[in-house]
């Protein structure tokens, strides 16, 4: 799961999650397991340096961003919007919504009301930020109620099978098996949708963005769906786990502030379809064990090498900017001071 951070705001204290990135270890016939995902490999693609604070080391911001708790929150809304059935659909006015989220109980058998709960409780801690941020709890509802109104008739709900709800699915499958190297590569996909009338299956992608016109140097946020190791991984990865998709929807939600005058426009929400092929997880494959490899050199030779500028202010900065533009000798103590140790990916 990719959301929208600003690295310019000041954070809330909401502690970060640990989230499984990367494993080594060796197996007992001598070779070695590596475990990946999707923002593992994006991060040793970027920088390798990053991926020697990130992975290799385990420094880890102390707190998450508004910008990840409230993605996250927009999130649990559609999983409980989506695993319910069409006709329970409705368009709510604002004002029920935004009762629940100043904390008054609500009927969990309402479908919307239920998911907006579910937001509610996530972007809780949100509340502290100023009245009209885009991200503050209530601007949420705002988007939610605007959302529910474009997709009341959505086609697609959620998939269920003998494991119940396919939401927030943990996936994962050997991707490649070497004389001297295992990789594993998982991910956990927002939901698998289908159908109501077709049954055709469909993975989604669930994104919150503030930047959906133009998004980081390469222009239009629609320009990122080929190549993309992460929606590759995603229908591969259902694919190997016996889900027969071959597509992905990028499912969009613009975060932004609600207008002061009726001028302003709503929020948007795009939605984009990517599909995959044998051809284009032979590519991704071979992407996934090259960078492998040049992680595992990088860690046995102990060079780290710093990449490109593109990568130190790609969206609003890499988190370890600071860290890379002070001398060499003080870089230990502003990782210390600013980050917390989550143990070590170091390969054993």
């Amino acid at each position: 799961m990719l959301i929208d951070v600003n690295l310019t705001e000041a954070p809330l204290l909401v502690p970060a999650v640990p989230k499984e990135m990367l494993g080594i270890s060796k197996l007992s016939d001598g070779r070695t397991l590596v475990r990946i995902n999707s923002s593992s490999l994006d991060v040793i693609q970027n920088c390798m340096r990053k991926a020697q604070y990130l992975l290799h080391e385990g420094w880890k911001p102390e707190v998450e961003s508004p910008a990840l708790t409230f993605g996250s929150a927009i999130h649990a809304a559609l999983e409980v919007f989506y695993q319910g059935e069409m006709d329970h659909r409705r368009v709510p006015d604002i004002e029920e919504l935004e009762r629940i989220v100043c904390g008054h109980a609500y009927d969990e058998r309402d479908l919307v009301l239920a998911a907006t709960g579910a937001f509610a409780k996530k972007a809780e801690v949100l509340s502290s930020l100023p009245d009209g941020d885009k991200r503050h709890p209530m601007n949420g509802a705002w988007l939610l109620q605007h959302y529910f109104r474009l997709y009341i008739n959505d086609p697609y709900v959620c998939y269920f099978d003998d494991k119940g709800p396919f939401v927030e699915r943990r996936l994962e499958f050997t991707l490649f098996d070497g004389p001297d190297l295992v990789i594993e590569y998982f991910g956990t996909v927002d939901m698998i949708g289908q159908h109501v009338d077709t049954k055709e299956l469909l993975a989604f992608d669930h994104k919150t963005t503030s930047t959906i016109a133009g998004y980081g140097e390469s222009g239009s946020y629609f320009e990122k769906d080929r190549p993309n190791s992460q929606y590759c991984g995603y229908i591969l990865a259902a694919q190997k786990n016996g889900i027969a998709v071959d597509s992905l929807a990028v499912n969009i939600v613009e975060v932004k502030a609600k207008p002061k005058t009726s001028r302003g426009s709503p929020p948007s929400f795009p939605r984009q379809i990517t599909t995959r092929n044998t051809g284009d997880f032979m590519e991704f494959s071979d992407a996934v064990v090259d960078s492998v490899r040049r992680y595992l050199a990088a860690a046995d030779s102990g060079r780290w090498v710093i990449g490109p500028v593109g990568a130190c202010n790609a969206f609003s900065g890499c988190t370890y900017k600071q860290v890379c533009a002070s001398p060499a000798s003080v870089r230990e103590n502003i990782l210390k001071s600013k980050f917390k140790k989550e143990g070590s990916n170091a390969p054993v």
